[in-house]
């Protein structure tokens, strides 16, 4: 067995009866276990009266009696509920099953899902505006991630319950939705114009595409085709034959007029309202 000399006893001793140590050459302290622990003990008593010592001492038994007791009580506590199958949470102090907890690092946190979220909410009620900009930033730089994280969030959403919560949302938002909807027709007119013509599609009609649309408007210079005028509100689109008299729903069959003749036209043949405007004797 290779032995050892403590410096500080100068006994030879085995190896196993040092401390380990890198500074070393050996790896191993210069002084054995129990030398070492003289030292520390001499050095932890130096200038301190015993009567401080003895307070000392008796502060570390209790503490060590209490956390005897706690762990006895960790250990009741996990017998108790189905081996630390549930946890207490620390904020609302319900016993509740780990499935009510989330995990960070592989540990369950201290409070339960509930609690979390109320933690949130109060934390987000304070920090709107650091969070949008937050938001705002990411958007910007991850528009490849953001469309494949909603790609995948359409594809497994429950399709009933989206519904069922999108049209729980318009019912109270009605006001709301009929704003987001005016600004979209605003700034889409031709998807707009594409939607209703799909629409008419679905009555058994057939649609106009919106680069269809936009031909149709390029072709008459968003002038009127009826009064000869320049339209200074919206553009409609016209049937020049009405479907309710045989005519289709195609580009040939299509004229941009101002929102009056479009009115006043209704349902008339092309000739019927040539007369009625002054186009036809």
């Amino acid at each position: 067995m290779i032995n050892k000399v403590c410096l500080k006893c100068k006994e030879a001793k085995s190896l196993s009866e040092f401390h380990k140590s890198s500074r070393n050459k050996d790896g191993l302290k210069t002084y054995c276990k129990e030398c070492k622990k003289k030292e520390n003990l001499e050095y932890r008593n130096r200038g301190v009266s015993e009567e401080d010592r003895e307070k000392r001492n008796n502060y570390k038994r209790v503490k060590r009696e209490e956390l005897k007791k706690i762990k006895i009580l960790i250990g009741e506590i996990q017998e108790k509920f189905d081996n630390g199958k549930e946890k207490e949470c620390t904020r609302c102090l319900e016993i509740k099953s780990y499935s009510e907890y989330d995990k960070k690092k592989g540990k369950y946190i201290s409070h339960c899902k509930k609690c979390e979220r109320i933690r949130y909410l109060l934390w987000y009620k304070d920090n709107k505006e650091k969070v949008f900009k937050y938001q705002k930033k990411y958007i910007k730089e991850n528009p490849a991630k953001l469309k494949l994280w909603a790609k995948n969030s359409r594809d497994n959403a429950d399709k009933k319950q989206v519904s069922k919560s999108g049209k729980e949302w318009r019912d109270k938002n009605k006001e709301r939705m009929a704003e987001l909807k005016r600004e979209w027709r605003k700034k889409n007119p031709e998807k707009d114009a594409e939607y209703n013509h799909k629409r008419r599609v679905r009555l058994g009609e057939i649609s106009l595409t919106a680069d269809e649309i936009k031909e149709v408007k390029k072709k008459y210079n968003n002038i009127c085709y009826w009064c000869n005028k320049k339209i200074k509100g919206t553009q409609n689109l016209d049937h020049y034959e009405p479907i309710s008299k045989g005519g289709k729903n195609t580009i040939d069959n299509t004229v941009l007029s101002c929102s009056h003749c479009n009115k006043s036209k209704g349902a008339k043949s092309p000739t019927e309202y040539a007369r009625t405007i002054g186009k036809l004797l």
